[in-house]
């Protein structure tokens, strides 16, 4: 059965040379030493066990990103039914309000949501962030055609 603490080291520059460390014995992924600072080991054999700390990788919330493109995609509809004169004006309220306002909005949201989730074992996906900035930014485009269309309609009067 090997010893869990082998031997007494010191590593690192003339600050840390003074400080002992132990290198631990037994260890599976190894123990290093790196820059002088002791890199995390994630499982420890003992007695027969294997006990393992390593944590499961996780992803961002995909739902905020679908929610705004629903948003947008409503705020397109109600521009579009609009304009065509089909529909009353203030449905281009609604509009502008699902565009412009709710989805920066759940944009906020995702993003705060990615950041309150990462760690180490936190997986980051550019290309949802990518998609959420796009969506945004056609949800602008779109609460100003409506806020256009708003404008227009007023100035009717």
């Amino acid at each position: 059965m090997p010893t869990l603490f082998a031997t007494e080291r010191t590593h690192g520059t003339s600050a840390d040379a003074k400080l002992p460390t132990k290198r631990l014995a037994g260890a599976i992924g190894g123990s290093s030493f790196a820059n002088g600072r002791f890199n995390k080991i994630r499982s420890i054999r003992r007695i027969g066990t294997l006990m393992s700390t390593a944590e499961t990788a996780t992803a961002p919330a995909t739902w905020p990103v679908v929610a705004q493109g629903v948003a947008v995609a409503g705020a397109a509809a109600l521009a579009w039914y609009v304009s065509l004169n089909d529909g009353p004006w203030p449905l281009a309220i609604a509009g502008y309000l699902l565009g412009a306002v709710v989805s920066v909005f759940l944009l906020t949201l995702y993003r705060s949501i990615s950041s309150l989730r990462r760690s180490k074992s936190f997986r980051r996906n550019p290309l949802l962030d990518r998609t959420a900035q796009l969506v945004a930014l056609c949800g602008l485009v779109v609460g100003l055609y409506c806020g256009y269309l708003v404008a227009t309609e007023l100035a009717k009067w």
